[in-house]
């Protein structure tokens, strides 16, 4: 479990003055926006073929997940790896070291369940493609999540 005093203030719940992300006042389009093309730039999933493991961050130091693209360098923490980001029973759990990542999250006013939704997409164009190419594969899992939360889905090649 997370040591949540070492973690940070934002996401232990104490006082803070340090100043907001960006992240802070996105709709539920633009954070879908933001991530479905942060993915699309990178040109690939923060994946490991080998131990078939999503990363927030990838031991690359370069990936990142489509969650991990709403992470600055001074919140993310080793320790959120294999954690989900998502408080909905669908997408995630509910145990206790779970809840730091969560935290974040809400911390930034980002939808816990699009975000883990998102998450979830990312995870599943990695693991098990449904396309020839990442960005097809990248757009079908995307296409879904917009369609379940109402939004304006990827372009159409």
């Amino acid at each position: 479990m997370p040591n949540y005093e070492k973690l940070g203030c934002e996401l232990c719940g104490k006082s803070s003055n340090k100043t907001p992300a960006p992240f802070f006042t996105m709709t539920n389009q633009e954070v879908f926006d933001f991530g479905y093309n942060a993915i699309l730039k990178q040109g690939r999933p923060s994946y490991d073929k080998e131990t078939t493991t999503c990363y927030y961050r990838h031991p690359n130091g370069i990936d990142k997940c489509v969650a991990g693209h709403f992470i600055t360098d001074d919140e993310y923490r080793p320790e959120f790896e294999g954690l989900t980001c998502s408080n909905n029973s669908k997408y995630g759990s509910y145990f206790e070291d779970e809840m730091i990542v969560q935290r974040l999250f809400e911390h930034k006013n980002i939808d816990l369940d699009l975000i883990g939704a998102m998450q979830i997409a990312h995870d599943e164009m990695a693991n098990y493609p449904k396309a020839e190419t990442f960005e097809e594969s990248w757009r079908i899992e995307m296409s879904k999540v917009a369609k379940e939360f109402g939004l304006q889905g990827p372009p159409t090649p």
